[in-house]
């Protein structure tokens, strides 16, 4: 391996730490982007596609370590999981740097502060459509390394998403490697702008955060809301054996029934997780069982279940989001829209993967199969909750789809007992956190065998459960009164990234026009 693309598979891999959450992510990711712009040639486009490429892959890899364990727990075949992740590293992970690499070979011939430009803008594109398409997995965003619950510039995401993160991420790390680069003052003076403005987004950011906490309310309308989430604790290894799945419900009812006569009132909401009922022995449709239930608690219950749905050969289920109401009503459900790729064929590589499951034998093609309508409702049933089975919670335009002008929370529902490693579930619960950003709504995940947690509206941890046990969050939605500073933070951060920009920018106009005194010899 030469040594550009060793320096890109070593950044790459540093990069992709700091998504999984390494302490210290919000420094830690800069810095690896820096050294590797620094180190890889942009003179030729093959040599810098290549470069970016290694970069990006190493980075999936990397940051996504705990997918062939988990495809493994799912289908038993070591080699499947592993090719798995081989295929999204690639594919997801190293195809998007590609226009990275493209970009800065194009612009390898202008002035550094057009450079840093280019790269931001081209990041930004990118991840916009990643993470806004069901064909894509928006797990390798580089504005992930920026987490919300330290200092740094995640409020962001609040008017520009986790891409926007991603081109101010890039902004400086750019501007510190093509400093040494800059010719004359005068472009280091616009590059010097880019990067101290940059720099001094989270003294900003703690700034505004004081000023926020003294603000004033205003009126907003509507009635306080309270949610319980419960979080079980079922043995993994009976998770889907169908004998048992009146007896988890039961379990569960049971421990939420206890958790409610501590509370001096009934909540509004009872949360459950994903899958918390699947399929029984005789494929009988859990919604009424739960609907009973709801009746006994008094409290409206949502949860995901896995409905068995008829089919030839392999069994076919529907991941359904099921809202059962106290009074006696009919539950209402909404399916699944986007799902793992590898099982569940709703995005890019789940039709890509599709032929190869079905080649490789009885062993897969006798799994439990997901076959969830991709044109899912778009009316949700619940204008105070915005609800999400697992790896929705990872696309914000599934989140803006689900919530309405009264939606007052997110709430994702999720399985997390096919992830063995607990960084798996850390990880989709710290990007989840970025959907409460974007919205500027609190945010609750409870999960099945992984991290149930509750973020406010600027994404920080409220509150959280230890992983595999039984537990419970109350979660209480005040009346009228919000606080006028909910975005303010963002602005004022995208204020001072634009100030540095237009400075940087004016700065390198001004030296154009001045001319350098003639020094040829008279």
């Amino acid at each position: 391996m030469s040594r550009p693309l060793l320096i890109s598979a070593l950044a790459g891999a540093l990069l992709g730490q700091a998504l999984a959450g390494l302490p210290g992510s919000a420094v830690i990711s800069p810095v690896a982007l820096a050294v590797w712009l620094r180190a890889t040639p942009v003179h030729g486009l093959g040599p810098a596609v290549r470069a970016s490429m290694t970069f990006g892959f190493f980075a999936a890899a990397t940051s996504e370590s705990w997918l062939p364990g988990s495809v493994e727990a799912l289908t038993g075949s070591f080699g499947f999981g592993l090719g798995v992740a081989f295929a999204l590293a690639a594919t997801h992970g190293a195809i998007p740097w590609l226009a990275i690499g493209i970009a800065r070979s194009a612009t390898r011939r202008r002035a550094p502060l057009e450079r840093v430009a280019a790269a931001s803008a081209t990041i930004f594109l990118v991840e916009s459509v990643v993470s806004h398409g069901g064909f894509a997995i928006p797990w390798v965003l580089l504005g992930h390394a920026q987490s919300p619950d330290t200092l740094g510039w995640a409020p962001l995401a609040a008017i520009g998403g986790v891409p926007l993160l991603s081109a101010a991420t890039m902004a400086f790390a750019s501007g510190l490697s093509e400093w040494p680069d800059a010719k004359g003052p005068i472009e280091r003076s616009g590059l010097t702008a880019i990067v101290v403005a940059l720099g001094l987004l989270p003294a900003l950011h703690s700034l505004v955060e004081q000023a926020a906490a003294r603000s004033p309310e205003r009126d907003v309308g509507g009635t306080e809301v309270t949610l319980l989430a419960v979080q079980p604790d079922l043995p993994r290894s009976a998770r889907w054996r169908p004998e048992r799945q009146a007896i988890h419900l039961d379990r569960i009812a049971a421990y939420t029934e206890r958790a409610l006569r501590a509370r001096a009132r009934v909540p509004d909401h009872v949360l459950w997780p994903e899958n918390v009922v699947t399929p029984g022995p005789e494929r009988r449709d859990p919604r009424p069982a739960i609907a009973d239930w709801a009746t006994r608690l008094g409290a409206r219950i949502v949860t995901g279940v896995a409905r068995s749905l008829p089919s030839e050969g392999a069994p076919r289920y529907s991941n359904e989001v099921v809202h059962a109401f106290p009074d006696g009503a009919a539950p209402r459900s909404t399916p699944k829209r986007l799902g793992i790729p590898f099982f569940e064929t709703a995005t890019f590589l789940g039709f890509a993967l599709e032929p190869l499951v079905e080649a490789l034998g009885p062993r897969f093609r006798e799994a439990p199969r997901m076959r969830s309508p991709i044109s899912a409702t778009k009316t949700p049933i619940d204008d105070v909750i915005a609800t999400v089975l697992c790896f929705e919670a990872l696309f914000p335009s599934e989140v803006a789809r689900r919530r309405t002008p009264r939606t007052r929370v997110i709430a994702t529902l999720a399985d997390d007992a096919w992830i063995p490693a607990r960084r798996g579930t850390e990880q989709l619960a710290r990007y989840a956190a970025f959907r409460a950003l974007e919205q500027g709504l609190p945010h609750v995940r409870v999960a099945h065998g992984g991290r149930s947690v509750i973020h406010d509206a600027r994404g920080r941890t409220v509150d959280t459960l230890p992983r595999d046990a039984w537990g419970s969050m109350p979660l209480t939605l005040p009346a009228d009164r919000i606080p006028t500073i909910r975005t303010e933070v963002a602005i004022a951060s995208a204020a001072s990234a634009i100030v540095g920009l237009g400075a940087g920018a004016l700065v390198r106009h001004r030296g154009r026009g001045r001319r350098e005194p003639d020094r040829r010899p008279r």
